[in-house]
């Protein structure tokens, strides 16, 4: 995955690349996670679950646009972020990407 710069009242995309299915579905969260799940491990508390959505593939890469809110007690927050692939050449047909840890910015 790739982020743009995380500033409050800003939007930032978050890509999932290397799509060899025809997407991914990003999660954000409030805390890490650690928990085995089919053949790989989600990475984020879905507990803590804030937002996520499914972005479809275009030439192996699934962007997603998140608009940050202009809240100044958010500065500082730490995000965590995942994203789980449709990969229909894997035996569960899913691949899970590493986790990302972001700090918004003011």
């Amino acid at each position: 995955m790739a982020v743009g710069a995380p500033v409050l009242g800003q939007t930032i995309e978050v890509r999932t690349t290397d799509v060899v299915g025809s997407g991914a579905w990003t999660f954000a969260c409030g805390a890490p996670g650690s928990l085995p799940f089919l053949d790989g491990e989600i990475l984020v508390d879905l507990a803590s679950y804030q937002v996520g959505a499914f972005s479809p593939a275009s030439q192996g890469s699934a962007p997603w646009a998140l608009a940050i809110p202009s809240l100044p007690a958010l500065a500082g927050y730490n995000a965590y972020f995942q994203s789980v692939a449709l990969d229909p050449s894997l035996p569960q047909g899913l691949a899970f990407s590493n986790g990302l840890r972001m700090v918004l910015c003011p």
